[in-house]
């Protein structure tokens, strides 16, 4: 090829090449010996042995159920307070038409329950100025031989004002109808063994033995009297004593003294059972077709 190099040129050089490159080497090195690599020089600050790294606490494993404490045989469908169609199991909240009240559902991980269990969240909303409203929680539940653990967790907000918190809530349990005599009702009581403090707000608790019988159902009524307070409300549950946790049937729950209804029970009653519970809706197909094959 003119001009440069031909393809059987560029092949017999190639051989040249690394013989050279291999001489060049070998007189590069001669018998020279690679001495050991000098030892790297450290600085010390310490003036006395180092201490070993503190043992980190020990671990403790704990297990609770998927709704915290609250039993498996829990009477209440609904133990959010979310609002919803109203029914047996579910909450109605101001049911003689009380001023206006908002009711929301809260995830909170320093609660009884933690995040197992949505706490109910309530507040009047009236425009007075003053103390506020009373609200009135209300629900049915299945009826049964009895006794039956009855029990609900409050906090509130602000958080500096909870020591008087308690006082303004009273919490009921009444029978709905009995074969004789009159129908009556139990004070759940604060249990002040079961106070706790997390995340800076104390919960307490309301809990109680109900006895028995109730044939056809009983009314839990929670009144939160007037207040500027935000309500955190967990847990409630009614649990016939048979389907107890183990912690519940081992440790005696107060058992309040029976007393007849009195004109404001018959009251709330007869407002309640006033409202409109869901029904089935009719059928909207042919007539030919509402039979099953």
């Amino acid at each position: 090829m003119a001009g440069g190099w031909t393809v059987s040129a560029r092949r017999a050089a190639v051989p040249s090449l690394v013989a050279t490159l291999f001489a060049t080497l070998a007189a590069c090195g001669g018998n020279a010996e690679v001495g050991p690599a000098p030892a790297p020089t450290t600085t010390s600050t310490s003036t006395g042995p180092i201490a070993p790294p503190s043992a980190a606490p020990p671990r403790t494993l704990v297990q609770r159920g998927l709704f915290g404490d609250a039993a498996a045989g829990n009477l209440l469908l609904d133990p959010t307070f979310e609002q919803g169609e109203n029914g047996v199991g579910r909450w109605e909240f101001n049911p003689l038409g009380n001023p206006p009240s908002v009711a929301q559902q809260a995830l909170l991980s320093d609660s009884p329950a933690g995040i197992g269990l949505a706490a109910g969240v309530v507040q009047d909303l009236s425009a007075s100025g003053g103390a506020g409203s009373a609200i009135v929680l209300i629900t049915q539940v299945p009826g049964g031989v009895g006794p039956f653990h009855v029990g609900v967790w409050l906090s509130v907000d602000p958080r500096e004002n909870q020591p008087s918190a308690p006082s303004l809530v009273t919490i009921s349990f009444a029978q709905l109808w009995i074969e004789k005599g009159t129908p009556t009702k139990i004070a759940v009581p604060l249990a002040a063994d079961r106070t706790r403090a997390l995340g800076g707000r104390t919960w307490y608790r309301f809990e109680a033995e109900a006895p028995g019988p109730n044939p056809i159902g009983s009314l839990l009524t929670i009144v939160l009297k007037p207040s500027r307070y935000r309500w955190y409300l967990q847990a409630p549950e009614v649990v016939p004593a048979p389907l107890a946790t183990q912690e519940k049937q081992a440790r005696r729950l107060a058992q309040p003294p029976t007393r007849p209804l009195e004109a404001e029970d018959v009251a709330l009653m007869r407002a309640y059972r006033s409202q409109r519970f869901p029904r089935v809706a009719p059928s909207v197909l042919p007539r030919r077709q509402r039979s099953l094959p």
